[in-house]
């Protein structure tokens, strides 16, 4: 409990006494930056449905590990304006959604979820990294926005041939395919 001690938050404090006590949190499981706010938050294989509410009140939070749950729905974020990586990575959410305020974001680990459509990502601009390895996607959309991608992982989806041919000839190409073809 030395940790919770540093941070400066009452009402961050209580959050993470909350999430600690519920969850089985360590302190190993979270970060406080230099003015005693929680940057980094893990709880992962906990077996939870859903993103807990909790979270939505750590404002100051840059990353969030919430892999190898049962997650279903991305919600409840939208606080969050300052995190910049989210891993949702083995959980089994269909929808990209719930991100529109996150537009500090630059990496997204989606990887081994259900996930049929690339949505919702229309305002993350400073986005650099989506991982979507392992979904259900069948077509290339939704990532005509996304001008600072630098990596996008999307094999073992089961794209469409036309899809995937243009999805092998590289990002730069997945991006301008995707200008054209939204409007």
């Amino acid at each position: 409990m030395v940790k919770i001690d540093r941070i400066s938050n009452e009402h961050e404090k209580h959050t993470i006494r909350e999430l600690k006590k519920k969850y089985n949190l360590s302190d190993r499981d979270y970060n406080i930056d230099e003015k005693g706010h929680v940057i980094n938050i893990s709880i992962s294989n906990r077996n939870l449905e859903k993103i807990p509410e909790f979270i939505n009140e750590l404002k100051q939070l840059k990353i969030l590990n919430l892999s190898h749950n049962k997650i279903s729905k991305i919600e409840g974020l939208n606080n969050l304006s300052k995190l910049r990586k989210l891993n949702l990575h083995a959980n089994i959410i269909t929808h990209i959604s719930g991100l529109e305020n996150l537009n500090q974001l630059k990496d997204i680990n989606l990887l081994h979820n259900k996930i049929i459509k690339i949505e919702g990502l229309d305002n993350l601009s400073r986005l650099q990294r989506l991982n979507l390895y392992n979904n259900q996607i069948k077509k290339l959309e939704g990532l005509g926005n996304l001008s600072q991608l630098l990596e996008l992982q999307l094999s073992n989806n089961p794209l469409l041939d036309k899809d995937r041919k243009i999805y092998e000839k590289g990002l730069k190409t997945v991006i301008e395919y995707c200008k054209e073809n939204e409007y």
